[in-house]
């Protein structure tokens, strides 16, 4: 049929071949012929008799295709959306409801419904391109329409089969849900009633009858069996109903009540130790497991194994401290309630001792109260047990503390004797508290009786101590006198006495002297300074030298300073195998440190190092000069504003585009177990970024860092979407609207505002992660504005 449409040259010819009934057209006739139909046949006639052909034709093929034909033929987008609405008016709910008669084997027609909903899932954004297209506000108009009648159809045609599938249970053997969980998965995210697909289907279905038993059967089918797309959609789709339930009703409703372990892997270990999570998400899985005591207790052994562990302690933010505290005292109070007879409370009590001796010696008292309490509560869980077992008790053993009273200590009150309430909310995270204890002197000593000596004799020498004796410095226990090693002068000396094993003076001299000597540029350090640098990456503190870290990092940040090649050879080792963890975050903020230093003038650097030192030799006399000018009225004119070059703008290629890591090992796996790295990475690239300024390659930069972080939006880590919200703020505070402009294109800078805006109103965002995308929009709005 498209040689016979090209070959028509009278429009009689042509209406004839549209109007003849045994004629079979394609779609693509119509897509590849617009010429020959604009040119024998009007606006209307196109809309009624091309149409009326094209809603003949089979439907699934001509929707996906039709769906094609939006990248391929935008300048006719008018009609294509005409036609578009029609078809899915017309056929989309009835191919929804004939997917659920498809018999399981029948593999070519599941394939060709996967791939109409590959179509499906990206026709709104193929509509909504074809807004750059648009020539007035009529046009637009007609784009922003049919965006919503997809959101219809799509709305209508799911609930409809939804629905079809309920009425048919207990009546057809056959009820395939496959086509239609496959399009929630997949499109999960598109826009459904300002809200996404997964969460409107996952709120219309928990809405339905809750005593009818077919639609929890419907729901599982939904949510519960992974018999389509992969384990990351499948994980993303799981993740994003729990996160949106808002009673354990709606879990039990799409999980049901037979174990998933996809589904039980997602809600006992990422759900609940992966992140943290609000009090009422906790409190719905935990009572989705109320009745499985042995989860709970295994949840439990694992919580405490956490809260018990000195690293957790001391690197975890208060957030996630009280996260899994709150996990602990609710899973004893609902295990608390269930009276197991079992014992159990003992082998939690010595579990738990460790980490109360732990966090009692914490300096933060939140962190103390917390151990406090939930000892206090195992102590009589314990003890009440041993009391049933008829076991000897000792009242004595009972833990009993005294603390404060705070917004927290009254959360963990009520979770005790109420469980988690629907209105209890993370409470703020005050700043750290540290509170000066002092010792009290006692009231007495036993004083030693003087008179009483067993050598006293009259005739015993006297002996007189020489002044210069008397002014020692007292040295503490099993300390040593310093001994003194002449630092070395040349930088050749100092790098192989790095190596030394046994002196511990030989070593200090050398790295002492090392920042020094490179600053200077000594002769030899070029020919090493690789070489070096990667000596000091992995130099040990063997001596326990006093200072270590912080000499470390100057000497490497100077060799930074003085030769920015050596950043190319440190990402080397960065991506090595044998680099650490922490030797890639020791790299990474060097590289920080060293373009920051790079970007301030000489003479500020000078002049700061040269205060500090005055500071440490006289601190009073500071005070003293502070006091002297805050009562002190001073009449000066303003000093003259001298430029200073940017020395970082000259070498800043050899500081940024290094960083963007984009391939690593199976060592390093940056989007998965090792996302922290990432984020840092992000962080750091940034900071190199701003240090930068308005260099001349700040246009080339922007575009790459927003290229590079781009991807990394909707990471489920939290940390590294912060990171990519402080990217996005640098790019939009350093540059001009109009430099912004002239970079990137208008959607861009509309995507960004619309994802900032997502992120600012989503109240299960991080608290600093929305405080970011605020700030971020209202850059964006004051450069417009401005």
């Amino acid at each position: 049929m498209f040689k016979r449409i090209r070959e028509c040259s009278e429009r009689a010819v042509f209406i004839s071949l549209i109007d003849e009934p045994a004629n079979n057209f394609e779609i693509d006739d119509f897509l590849q012929n617009f010429d020959v139909i604009h040119k024998f046949l009007t606006k209307n006639e196109v809309q009624v008799k091309v149409t009326n052909v094209i809603l003949k034709m089979e439907p699934i093929e001509t929707i996906r295709k039709l769906s094609e034909g939006f990248k391929n033929h935008q300048e006719e987008f008018i009609i294509l959306i005409y036609w578009l609405e029609k078809l899915l008016e017309i056929h989309l709910a009835k191919i929804f409801e004939e997917s659920l008669d498809i018999e399981p084997d029948d593999e070519n027609s599941q394939q060709k419904l996967n791939e109409f909903i590959k179509s499906l899932i990206f026709l709104p954004d193929r509509v909504s391109n074809c807004g750059t297209k648009a020539k007035n506000k009529e046009e637009m108009d007609i784009v922003r329409n049919c965006l919503l009648e997809i959101e219809n159809n799509f709305c209508d045609s799911i609930t409809r089969s939804l629905s079809l599938a309920h009425s048919k249970l207990g009546k057809s053997d056959l009820i395939n849900l496959k086509t239609i969980a496959e399009f929630v998965s997949k499109g999960m995210n598109l826009k459904i009633k300002n809200s996404k697909l997964s969460y409107f289907i996952f709120e219309w279905i928990t809405e339905q009858n809750k005593n009818d038993v077919k639609w929890d059967r419907v729901a599982q089918r939904l949510f519960k069996d992974q018999t389509f797309g992969g384990a990351r959609e499948y994980e993303t789709l799981i993740i994003d109903i729990i996160i949106n339930s808002k009673s354990v009703d709606q879990l039990k409703r799409c999980f049901g009540t037979g174990r998933n372990p996809i589904i039980d892997r997602i809600l006992t270990v990422k759900m609940l130790f992966q992140r943290v999570i609000s009090p009422l998400i906790l409190r719905n899985i935990i009572d989705f497991y109320e009745k499985d005591t042995l989860t709970l207790r295994r949840i439990l052994e694992y919580s405490i194994k956490i809260w018990t562990s000195f690293e957790f302690v001391r690197n975890s933010t208060l957030e996630k401290q009280r996260h899994i505290s709150r996990l602990i005292l609710y899973i004893i109070y609902i295990l608390k309630k269930q009276n197991i007879k079992e014992s159990i409370w003992q082998k939690v009590f010595y579990a738990i001792s460790e980490g109360i001796q732990i966090r009692l010696s914490n300096s933060e008292m939140e962190i103390r109260q917390t151990a406090m309490f939930i000892g206090e509560i195992v102590s009589e869980l314990n003890i009440e047990e041993m009391k049933k077992d008829g076991k000897e008790v000792d009242e004595n053993a009972r833990l009993k503390f005294e603390y404060e009273e705070n917004e927290w200590v009254n959360e963990m009150k009520s979770i005790r004797e109420s469980g988690i309430s629907i209105s209890i909310e993370p409470p703020t995270i005050s700043a750290p508290q540290f509170h000066s204890h002092i010792l009290q002197k006692p009231e007495s000593l036993p004083i030693p009786d003087l008179n009483l000596d067993s050598d006293d004799e009259e005739d015993f020498p006297i002996f007189e101590v020489p002044e210069s004796e008397k002014n020692f410095e007292r040295l503490q226990k099993n300390q040593e006198p310093l001994k003194k090693f002449e630092p070395p002068k040349y930088i050749m000396d100092a790098f192989e006495m790095l190596l030394e094993k046994e002196k511990y003076e030989k070593f200090e001299a050398a790295l002492n002297s090392i920042e020094s000597l490179v600053r200077k540029n000594a002769i030899g350090f070029n020919q090493i300074s690789d070489n070096l640098v990667r000596r000091l990456v992995f130099l040990d503190d063997i001596f326990s030298t006093p200072n270590f870290e912080e000499i470390q990092k100057r000497s490497i940040i100077s060799c930074f300073v003085i030769k920015p090649h050596c950043v190319l050879s440190i990402i080397d080792l960065f991506l090595n195998n044998s680099s650490t963890m922490s030797h890639r975050y020791l790299i990474l903020e060097c590289i920080r440190n060293a373009s920051k230093e790079l970007s301030q003038p000489k003479e500020l650097i000078k002049e700061k190092k040269k205060i500090e030192k005055e500071n440490e030799e006289n601190s009073w006399k500071n005070v003293v000069e502070a006091r002297i000018r805050k009562n002190t009225k001073i009449f000066e004119r303003a000093k003259d504003v001298k430029l200073v070059e940017n020395r970082l703008g000259k070498c800043v290629n050899l500081f940024f585009y290094p960083l963007f890591v984009q391939s690593t090992g199976e060592h390093l796996q940056l989007q998965g177990r090792d996302t922290n790295l990432l984020s840092k990475l992000i962080y750091t690239i940034t900071e190199v970024y701003l240090n930068a300024g308005l260099c001349p390659s700040i246009s080339k930069m922007s575009q790459s860092l927003i290229q590079y972080v781009t991807p990394a939006r909707f990471s489920e880590d939290p940390h590294i979407r912060i990171s990519v919200l402080f990217a996005f703020c640098a790019v939009v505070e350093t540059l001009s609207f109009e430099h912004i402009q002239s970079i990137f294109e208008k959607s861009q800078i509309e995507d960004w505002a619309t994802w900032a805006s997502q992120i600012a109103n989503n109240q299960d965002s991080h608290e600093h992660e929305r405080k970011l995308a605020e700030c971020l929009i209202n850059q964006i709005w004051k450069k417009i504005n401005t």
